[in-house]
């Protein structure tokens, strides 16, 4: 049985209160949120002191390196206007990226990027949406739902 070829430019994001720069180049994160919501205790908006997002692209190294411009669209924001943005030019790009071992017989870069939001100020519910913007092309790495809970006290009176 022969292995399926991925798409040729994918990613991923994690969703988190921290990440922290280890020894050996280890990243650790911290308070990571998991499934795919962001639960708001309470009334928005609202504000979360620290939040991050570790953006993953990857790519094919046949297909060249290109300046990605990572964008972060909150709850409520147009398409064409991002709450955050964050552009890695390609000469930044490959400074940082070794030389695939020649004996790989289709070679991917994985190019990351650390976005820190501090604070981060809700507004509305709605999804945080990632993406990574190449040569013209828009790609989706993530996204997370957020949404509004009342605390808990009213839900114990919704129940009674």
């Amino acid at each position: 049985m022969e292995f399926e070829k991925p798409e040729s430019s994918f990613g991923y994001c994690i969703f988190c209160e921290d990440i922290r720069q280890e020894v050996n180049n280890k990243l650790t994160f911290v308070g990571v949120y998991f499934g795919a919501e962001l639960n708001v205790l309470g009334v928005l908006p609202a504000g979360i002191g620290k939040f991050c997002i570790q953006a993953m692209f990857k790519q094919r190294v046949a297909d060249g390196l290109a300046t990605l411009t990572f964008e972060v669209h909150m709850p409520g924001d147009d398409d064409d206007k991002p709450s955050a943005r964050q552009v890695a030019l390609a000469e930044q790009i490959s400074a940082g990226l070794p030389t695939p071992p020649s004996d790989i017989e289709d070679p991917f870069f994985l190019i990351g990027m650390a976005i820190q939001v501090i604070p981060l100020e809700i507004q509305q519910e709605g999804k945080i949406q990632v993406s990574v913007v190449r040569n013209d092309k828009r790609y989706r790495l993530g996204q997370l739902k957020v949404r509004s809970l009342p605390p808990p006290s009213q839900n114990q009176e919704a129940v009674n």
